[in-house]
């Protein structure tokens, strides 16, 4: 037994002592060294993976040939080198333009010679090159890896020259691309006016200098010459003036012409006096407008009037007229489609003579013809539902469509035109307990008629509240009084109001302190417009429209610092509304601006007696002289009608031309208000030929209102 043991360990002794053992190298071909292993004969081997830069390794192979691969499942039978096969490996170039036009990528071979003929393009620019790791990109052979390349740019530099064409000289501009021209200081040139750069020497298109330069560039100067031409109807010709724009125009040149005074120029109708600045980008014409005698005509103090001789239309030139239910220029409203026809109607025949305002009536007794709370509806519009349609918010949109601003018309104070005790009136306003007319004590009874009591503070805060909420509900132009504030009364009738107030005013007689109270309601009135409007962004004016006399005096003007009138009064002994019964300053109004217009109601002829029209315009005309208050005149041309009256409105048919050809003579007459509709209509059906002139021949044209 232990023999057979013994015999068996020999055998295998001796067998493994027979078993070969052979050597592998490995040849990379360039790759990365790998030690040589030995293996026992028939096994197989566990094959490395060399690794060579810019290489993918393919395999083992017995031959440098390639054609007998060796893998991990090939077994050894002998010594053995194994040959590494390797690929070539291919690396892209890709290329950031850095804002110029796209590039598509390339490919190279490893160690590949690198040869880059692409060229980008980039407005504007100018290309430096291809940058690699912010370096000159230098390789000639391609590296073992994807790169990007970069283009370099430099920013192109243009001239900028300008062509003054005469002018004085404009440096160059070195201007990089993609920025904007430093627009110069203007040129200069004698006798010229610079009239702007230019990219065409054409001068057809202007150099806009917020658009970015692209290239070289030339400007050139626009260059030109205004001129002032004259007509001087009939005296001869004007060599034209050469201005420049902005140039200061101190001195025009005076026409002589036989028997006529020059009185100005005009430009589309308005006065132009020297000094003024040239500011039109356009030639002018200037027309010579002369005085001539106006027949027998005189002032009151015996001078003679002069008038026009020739009218120029104004561009510029407010014409208005007063409409009233009151006294008939309207009918009462019955239904919409009715109140539309009447209302179409007066503003389709006040279009028709070229006119550009209306003052209509919407307060007339303490009432309302309009939609309010505040007091009663008045007779004329309670015919109309004002939930279903406002007529007046219609009203105003169709004056406007038009070209025809809307006034609204209030007589702020007046209750009744007859005499009704205080109490009774309070009666009749018990529903309306916001309206100070419900409470007696707010009421002063004249000798015909009743009125809010100016006095009374609660009254000025209800009138205020009453112009304010017209002007938040409707598109209204402007708030309009006429001449009704205080009235004919017994000189006591207001005495418990004075001696109840008179502590808080420094008048010493209750004559002063009535106006006083007047002057505090449109102070505060104008103080209250003024911030709506800036509140709103409107422009609602205020206007008042006085009898035509302030004061009787001497109708000398002089002036203060100020541009103030010192004067006691227009040359005139008729009825005055500074003192009683009305009460109202309106010179003060003037002086202090608390109004934007003033309509004197100068409702006499040339020749009357007192009250001479000519008298009284170029007072008001001096009044207002320095101040920011527009004059229009207030023309009564039912005078013509009136059976008792005996101016000249009534012996002469021209009067109402002729007033309006007068009021071209003064520059600080802005337009007239005619007093009233139906009137006008009248004058025109009989062919007045005083009316007929003022549409047919005066007015051919529409105009601005001024502002």
């Amino acid at each position: 037994m232990k023999f057979r043991i013994f015999l068996l360990f020999f055998l295998i002794f001796i067998l493994a002592g027979c078993i070969n053992e052979y050597q592998v190298t490995f040849n990379t071909m360039g790759g990365d060294s790998i030690a040589a292993i030995d293996v026992n004969s028939g096994d197989t081997v566990d094959l490395p993976t060399p690794i060579k830069e810019g290489h993918t390794f393919l395999g083992w192979f017995e031959d440098e040939e390639y054609k007998q691969e060796f893998t991990n499942e090939s077994k050894v039978t002998s010594d053995l080198t194994l040959f590494a096969k390797w690929e070539v490996n291919s690396y892209t170039i890709s290329f950031d333009t850095n804002g110029g036009n796209n590039l598509d990528p390339i490919s190279f071979l490893y160690q590949e010679n690198i040869e880059i003929d692409v060229v980008p393009e980039k407005e504007g620019h100018n290309f430096i090159g291809w940058y690699y790791n912010n370096e000159p990109f230098a390789l000639d052979k391609m590296p073992a890896e994807d790169i990007t390349l970069v283009a370099v740019w430099d920013l192109n530099s243009y001239y900028v020259r300008f062509d003054t064409d005469g002018g004085t000289k404009v440096n160059e501009q070195i201007v990089d691309h993609g920025s904007k021209v430093v627009k110069p200081e203007d040129p200069l040139r004698t006798n010229y006016t610079f009239g702007g750069w230019f990219e065409d020497e054409e001068l057809t298109i202007p150099y806009d200098f917020d658009k970015p330069v692209n290239g070289p560039l030339t400007l050139y100067a626009k260059w030109v010459q205004y001129l002032i031409k004259f007509d001087t109807n009939g005296a001869g010709d004007l060599a034209p003036l050469i201005v420049q724009s902005g140039d200061e125009i101190d001195k025009l040149p005076i026409p002589t012409k036989s028997g006529v005074t020059f009185l100005h120029w005009t430009y589309e109708g308005n006065i132009i006096e020297p000094p003024f600045t040239f500011d039109f980008d356009e030639n002018i014409l200037l027309k010579a407008v002369w005085l001539k005698a106006y027949g027998n005509n005189k002032y009151r103090d015996g001078s003679q009037i002069y008038i026009p001789a020739n009218y120029e239309e104004k561009s510029v030139d407010f014409r208005g007229m007063w409409v009233s239910h009151l006294t008939g220029d309207i009918a009462s409203f019955t239904g919409k489609q009715q109140a539309m026809n009447q209302i179409n109607d007066v503003l389709n025949t006040l279009e028709s003579w070229n006119m550009n305002a209306i003052v209509y009536h919407v307060r007339i007794h303490n009432d309302a013809l309009y939609d309010t709370d505040l007091s009663p509806k008045r007779s004329s519009v309670q015919g109309l539902n004002f939930d279903e349609w406002d007529y007046l918010e219609w009203f105003i949109e169709e004056a406007h469509r038009r070209g025809i601003e809307f006034h609204a018309w209030l007589n702020p104070y007046r209750i009744k035109g007859s005499k009704v005790s205080a109490q009774t009136i309070a009666k009749e306003y018990q529903n309306y307990p916001l309206n100070p007319a419900s409470n007696p004590e707010n009421i002063l009874v004249g000798s015909s008629g009743a009125i809010l009591n100016p006095g009374e503070p609660a009254v000025r805060e209800y009138l205020i509240d009453v112009c304010l909420e017209l002007m938040e509900k409707y598109d209204i132009d402007a708030i309009h009084f006429d001449d009704y504030f205080y009235i004919s009364m017994d000189s006591s009738a207001d005495a418990v109001t004075y001696n109840k107030y008179k502590h808080l005013s420094n008048t010493t007689n209750i004559h002063d302190w009535r106006r006083e109270q007047v002057d505090i309601f449109i102070r505060d009135l104008k103080l209250e417009m003024d911030k709506f409007n800036k509140d709103n962004n409107r422009n609602v004016e205020l206007g008042i429209s006085p009898s035509g006399i302030w004061k009787n005096g001497d109708g000398k003007v002089k002036y203060d610092a100020n541009g103030t009138a010192i004067t006691n009064g227009s040359y005139t002994a008729g009825f005055s509304h500074y003192g009683s019964y009305l009460y109202s300053d309106t010179k003060k109004w003037i002086d202090e601006e608390w109004i934007d217009y003033i309509v004197p109601q100068i409702y006499w002829g040339f020749n009357h007696s007192v009250a001479p029209y000519a008298d009284i315009l170029d007072w008001w005309a001096k009044v207002v002289k320095y101040k920011d208050v527009k004059l229009y005149s207030g023309l009564g041309i039912y005078k013509a009608a009136d059976a008792s009256n005996t101016d000249s409105w009534k012996t002469n048919p021209y009067e109402f031309s002729d007033q309006i050809l007068y009021n071209n003579k003064l520059p600080e007459v802005d337009g007239v208000i005619i007093f009233r509709y139906n009137y006008m209509k009248s004058l025109i059906n009989s062919k007045n030929p005083g009316a007929l002139k003022v549409i047919n021949e005066l007015w051919t044209k529409k105009a601005n209102t001024p502002k």
